[in-house]
């Protein structure tokens, strides 16, 4: 199921909540690491959107991004939720087509701050969908 694969990158990912950007610069494997974890976690959260989207039969999106605006139009996440997840579309582009910029002290700040965006997220759409009769296990 999606959301476990998510779910368990994530919980990889907290365990790094507080790692400081010389450790990561000075560790290539673990920068490699948390670097394929991030990227499941927002390539699956996106991709959790899209089969929402499916199955509510909901307009369809142009962009990945555009994938969480119509989850908001729709009532299914927050306006803030949405930008949030948004900003963090743009940064999936980045880890999968320009890596090799990647700042290690942003993805620092990721790790402390914005882990909790896709708790949020999860917890969201699981909600919406069992008020539309979903378990989101069928996601």
């Amino acid at each position: 199921m999606l959301v476990d694969v998510i779910m368990d990158a994530l919980k990889y990912l907290k365990r790094y909540r507080d790692i400081k950007p010389k450790e990561l610069i000075n560790n290539r494997e673990l920068l490699g690491s948390i670097l394929w974890h991030l990227y499941v976690v927002v390539q699956g959260s996106i991709d959790l959107a899209l089969r929402i989207i499916a199955k509510l039969k909901l307009r369809t999106p142009k962009s990945y991004a555009e994938a969480f605006k119509v989850l908001e139009e729709s009532g299914i996440i927050s306006t803030e939720l949405s930008k949030k997840l948004t900003d963090m579309t743009r940064f999936r582009h980045i880890l999968a087509h320009v890596y090799f910029s990647i700042n290690v002290n942003v993805i620092c700040e990721i790790l402390k701050k914005n882990l909790y965006d896709i708790e949020e997220y999860i917890a969201s759409i699981s909600k919406e969908l069992r008020k539309r009769g979903i378990d989101i296990t069928e996601i």
